[in-house]
């Protein structure tokens, strides 16, 4: 049996190292980009977010629209126009030159 030389050993221990260091390298670069806190995650987080905020938007504007009316129906601040509205919607009165409509 015959042992190899010791520039044959160097070469195969260079050899290994440089593998699995690549070998490492490609581990690392891969669950870089699709790991849990990886960048394909983090781009889901952030359309998640954008989704989040875009629906915080229009909640906040119905929210804004709603406690106007409510501002407009306080007895110091009155509307005559809202409170015209409000009585003929509960009321159920209509002014002699208005149509109404009835959806079945």
């Amino acid at each position: 049996m015959s042992a190899l030389p010791q520039n044959d050993r160097k070469l195969i221990s260079q050899m290994l190292a440089t593998l699995s260091s690549f070998g490492l390298f490609v581990y690392f670069c891969y669950f870089l980009l699709h790991g849990n806190m990886g960048y394909f995650a983090l781009q889901g987080l952030n359309d998640k977010l954008a989704a989040a905020q875009a629906e915080y938007d229009q909640v906040h504007a119905e929210r804004m629209a709603l406690q106007n009316r409510v501002v407009q129906l306080r007895p110091g601040s009155i509307d005559p126009d809202m409170l015209s509205e409000r009585a003929r919607i509960v009321l159920g009165y209509a002014k002699s030159d208005e149509r109404v409509l009835i959806d079945p």
